[in-house]
């Protein structure tokens, strides 16, 4: 089944979402910007793989602590499921905090015949191996939240 939905993506997909936060502007002091994650996400990920990024949302300055209280983040769900796109993001701990938020976004995307692919963390749910990655990840990013 898993398999299936794979092959199904990877066939659609020319087009993907992106999705940025940074947190607080100090972080954008910082040099960590909202422009260093979109290029990330068009030039490595979207051009390695014959991708065109229809659209970026963006959350500024709200934290990635809950899933649910980013309208960036949700719009880009729901047009990465309605469109049947990729959501392609520049490191996991941008989409989620929690490894339980970071798995369930995951798998709705996997539902909806869409996917999520993270720049840095190298996690493509398009792939038959992803899954271990994802929950690799997902924890690691989980940790690091517990020590921020």
């Amino acid at each position: 089944m898993v398999t299936a939905v794979v092959a199904k993506v990877a066939e659609r997909a020319t087009q993907s979402i992106g999705y940025v936060r940074v947190i607080t502007e100090a972080k954008a002091g910082e040099g960590v910007s909202l422009d260093a994650p979109m290029g990330q996400s068009r030039g490595v990920h979207c051009g390695l793989h014959g991708l065109a990024l229809a659209h970026i949302y963006a959350d500024e300055g709200l934290s990635g602590k809950r899933a649910d209280n980013r309208p960036g983040l949700q719009q880009a769900i729901d047009d990465a499921c309605r469109f049947k796109r990729v959501l392609v993001v520049y490191s996991l701990s941008r989409v989620a905090r929690s490894t339980r938020d970071a798995i369930d976004i995951a798998a709705l995307l996997v539902r909806c015949e869409s996917g999520l692919v993270s720049t840095t963390d190298k996690i493509d749910t398009t792939t038959s191996n992803s899954t271990f990655c994802l929950n690799t990840g997902a924890g690691a990013t989980s940790a690091q939240a517990g020590r921020d």
